[in-house]
C-alpha cells in the first residue's frame, strides 16, 4: 500500500465512522445545550427549532447532573492468581495509588463524571510519555479523559475490546507538532495557529498497536507509526551502534542516526526468584546479559466508561436523554407563566375627549365638561392565575427526578415525606440504591484503567520506581515497583512477564478518601475500646498514629507528646521515689549489679520451695 493509498484508506474509514454516528453527534450537541440551559423546543414535524421560543427558567438537567457528581476516586485492588505473588500485588497496589495522586486524578474524574452523566459514555486514554523524564527516571504514565464527541470507535461493535481501530480528535498547535514530529501543519479556520489532529489507533498484521495521524480536512500526514507499540532505540545509521542520548557515534564518529524497533531486551542483572536472604530458596531464572522479549500490550489503549448500560449499543444511556422531554415542557410552562405575569397590570378608564396630563406631579388638574363624567374614571387591575401552571411544571420536575431516582433527602432539601432523621437516611439510601448501577459502571471502568496502566508499566517502565507508605506504627516505609520482579519462567524454561493478576477496586475506598468521615469513624472505634483500653498509652499511640495517617491536624504534636511522656515514669511513682529515697538507691544498685537481681530471685525461689 502506497502512502497515498494508506492516507485515503484511513480517511475513508474515518468518514464512514462519522457518518454512521451523525445522528448521535447531533444529539451530543443537543445534550450540551440542555445542560447549559440554552436548548429550544424542536418541531416534531420538521426537526427544526420551533417558531415559538421557550427559555429555560429552571434548569433541571443541570441540577440533577450536579447532584450526582461523585468526586471519590476508586482505589485499586490487585489480587494475585498465585499465592506466592501476594507481595507483588501489594507493591503494585501502592504504586498505582501513588500514580493516581501524581496524575491529578481529581480533575480527570471531575470531567469524566459530568461527561459520562451528560453523554452516557466517556473514554480514558492510557499512554507512556517519553518526554516526561527526570535525572533518575525515563518516561511517565499518562491518563487522559476524552469526551464522547472526540472519539469515534469502529462502527457496529458493542464491546470496546472487540474494536480493531478507533479515532480520536485533538486540538493541537502548529508549534507543538513542529517540535515533536517536525511537520508544518496548516492553520485551522476556527483558531489561529491551531488545527484538529485525527489519530487512528489500530492493530497491524502482527497484532501490535499502531497509529496513523493527519490534520482533519487536509492531506497533511503528521505520523505513520506501524510499530508504535514496539520499543525504539537510537542507533548509528552507518555501523548500527546503540547511541542512547549521544549525537555522535563513538565507533565510527558518524552523526547520522535512526530509530530501530526492538522486540527483545537485554537484562541488566540476574533475575532471582525467591528469598534473596536464603540462598537455598533463591533461584536465578535469567542471567544478566540474556535477552528476553519486551512485554507487548496488544490492546487498544482506551477504557470505556458507561453511565447506564445498553445491551444493544456500545454507548451508555444519557441522563439528559431521560430528562429532555420534561425539561422542554417545563421551559414552555415557565415561559408562559412569565409572559402572563409580565402582561398583567392595571389600566385606567376615562371619559372620551378628556385629557389627563402625562407628568410626574402628584396633583394633576383635569377639566370636565360635565360632573357626570366622574363616573367614567376607574382603575382596572388584571392578574394571571398561575396555580394550575405551577402545579403542572412541578409535576414535570418530579417526573424527571423520579426517572433518575433522586429524592429530596438525597439533594439535601427539606423532605416532607420523611419526618424523622432515620427516615431521611432511609430515603437518601434508597436514592443511592437506585444509582448503584452507575457506581458499578464507574468501578468497572477504573478496574480496567488500573489493569491497562499495569500493562504499560510492564512494557515501558525500565527503572525501579519507589513510593512511601505509612505503617500502623506511624512510620513511613519505602515501597517499590520494578517490572523485572514480574518475570517468571514456564515449564519449558522460557522467561516471560507475569501479568496474571485480577484487578478491581476497593469497596471501602469511598470512605477512605473522605477524611472527615474517617476521623469520626476512627475516634468512635477508639472511644468504644476497639483498639484496646483508651487509657493505655500503647492504645493512645496507635490511635494518634492512625489519625496522623489520615492527616488529622496537630496529630504529629500529640504523638510527639506521647512519645516524650513514654520516656518518663508515671507521676505517682515519681512522688513515691521522692518521698522514699531508699527506693531510688535500691534501683540504682540493681542497675549497677544485675547479678544481685538474679541472686535475689534465686533466694526467693529457694525460700518458697
Amino acid at each position: 500500500m502506497t502512502k497515498r493509498e494508506k492516507y485515503e484508506h484511513w480517511v475513508d474509514l474515518y468518514t464512514d465512522a462519522r457518518a454512521k454516528r451523525s445522528d448521535m453527534d447531533r444529539q451530543i450537541k443537543r445534550r450540551n445545550e440542555l445542560y447549559k440551559g440554552v436548548a429550544q423546543p424542536i418541531d416534531p414535524k420538521t426537526g427544526a427549532p420551533a417558531k415559538k421560543r421557550a427559555d429555560c427558567k429552571r434548569n433541571m438537567c443541570f441540577e440533577l447532573i450536579e447532584t450526582q457528581i461523585n468526586n471519590a476516586i476508586p482505589q485499586p485492588k490487585v489480587t494475585p492468581r498465585d499465592p506466592k505473588n501476594v507481595s507483588l500485588a501489594t507493591d503494585l497496589e501502592g504504586y498505582l495509588q501513588m500514580e493516581m495522586d501524581r496524575l491529578g486524578s481529581e480533575e480527570t474524574n471531575d470531567n469524566a463524571e459530568r461527561g459520562t452523566l451528560k453523554q452516557g459514555t466517556g473514554f480514558y486514554l492510557v499512554g507512556w510519555d517519553e518526554t516526561k523524564s527526570t535525572p533518575i527516571t525515563s518516561g511517565e504514565l499518562f491518563v487522559k479523559y476524552y469526551p464522547l464527541d472526540c472519539v469515534y470507535p469502529q462502527p457496529g461493535i458493542t464491546d470496546i475490546k472487540d474494536a480493531e481501530y478507533i479515532f480520536v480528535l485533538d486540538l493541537v498547535t502548529k508549534n507543538k507538532i513542529k517540535d515533536v514530529y517536525g511537520v508544518d501543519i496548516p492553520e485551522g479556520s476556527e483558531y489561529r495557529n491551531m488545527n484538529t489532529l485525527v489519530t487512528a489507533y489500530y492493530f497491524n498484521k502482527q497484532g501490535y498497536l499502531s497509529r496513523y495521524g493527519w490534520i482533519e480536512n487536509t492531506d497533511c500526514v503528521v505520523f505513520d507509526e506501524e510499530d508504535f507499540e514496539l520499543r525504539k532505540v537510537k542507533v548509528c545509521k552507518e555501523c548500527g551502534e546503540e547511541l542512547h542520548d549521544k549525537s555522535e557515534c563513538p565507533l565510527c564518529h558518524s552523526t547520522k542516526y535512526e530509530y530501530v524497533s526492538m522486540e527483545y531486551e537485554t537484562l541488566p542483572e540476574d533475575i532471582i526468584q525467591g528469598n534473596l536472604d536464603d540462598p537455598n530458596n533463591a533461584v536465578a531464572i535469567a542471567k544478566a546479559g540474556s535477552q528476553i522479549p519486551y512485554y507487548k500490550i496488544k490492546q487498544l489503549p482506551f477504557v470505556l466508561r458507561k453511565n447506564i448500560s445498553d445491551d444493544t449499543s456500545l454507548y451508555g444511556i444519557s441522563d439528559i436523554d431521560l430528562l429532555e422531554g420534561n425539561q422542554i415542557s417545563m421551559n414552555k410552562i415557565l415561559t408562559k407563566m412569565e409572559e402572563n405575569v409580565m402582561k398583567a397590570g392595571s389600566f385606567v378608564t376615562k371619559p372620551k375627549g378628556v385629557n389627563i396630563p402625562n407628568t410626574d406631579e402628584t396633583l394633576k388638574i383635569v377639566t370636565l365638561a360635565d360632573p357626570n363624567q366622574m363616573k367614567a374614571f376607574s382603575v382596572q387591575s388584571t392578574q394571571a392565575n398561575m396555580q394550575q401552571d405551577n402545579i403542572l411544571q412541578e409535576s414535570f420536575y418530579q417526573m424527571g427526578r423520579d426517572s433518575i431516582g433522586i429524592t429530596d433527602s438525597y439533594q439535601g432539601k427539606r423532605d416532607t415525606t420523611a419526618e424523622s432523621g432515620k427516615a431521611k437516611q432511609v430515603s437518601a439510601a434508597q436514592a443511592a440504591g437506585r444509582m448503584e448501577s452507575k457506581r458499578r459502571m464507574k468501578d468497572a471502568a477504573y478496574a480496567d484503567l488500573y489493569h491497562l496502566m499495569f500493562k504499560f508499566l510492564l512494557a515501558y517502565c525500565d527503572e525501579k520506581r519507589t513510593y512511601s507508605r505509612m505503617t500502623p506504627t506511624g512510620e513511613y516505609v519505602k515501597g517499590s515497583f520494578c517490572r523485572y520482579n514480574y518475570l517468571d519462567v514456564d515449564d519449558e524454561g522460557n522467561v516471560y512477564y507475569n501479568d496474571r493478576f485480577l484487578f478491581s477496586v476497593d469497596d471501602a475506598s469511598t470512605l477512605a478518601t473522605n477524611r472527615t468521615a474517617m476521623w469520626q469513624e476512627t475516634t468512635n472505634n477508639f472511644s468504644l475500646g476497639t483498639f484496646g483500653n483508651p487509657a493505655d498509652p500503647q492504645t493512645l499511640m496507635l490511635y494518634w498514629n492512625m489519625m496522623k495517617g489520615l492527616n488529622y491536624p496537630l496529630a504529629k504534636y500529640a504523638l510527639a507528646s506521647l512519645q516524650e511522656r513514654s520516656q518518663q515514669l508515671p507521676y505517682e511513682l515519681q512522688q513515691a521515689i521522692m518521698q522514699n529515697p531508699e527506693i531510688l538507691q535500691a534501683v540504682q544498685m540493681v542497675i549497677a549489679n544485675p547479678d544481685m537481681m538474679n541472686q535475689t530471685q534465686g533466694g526467693v525461689a529457694n525460700e518458697n520451695s
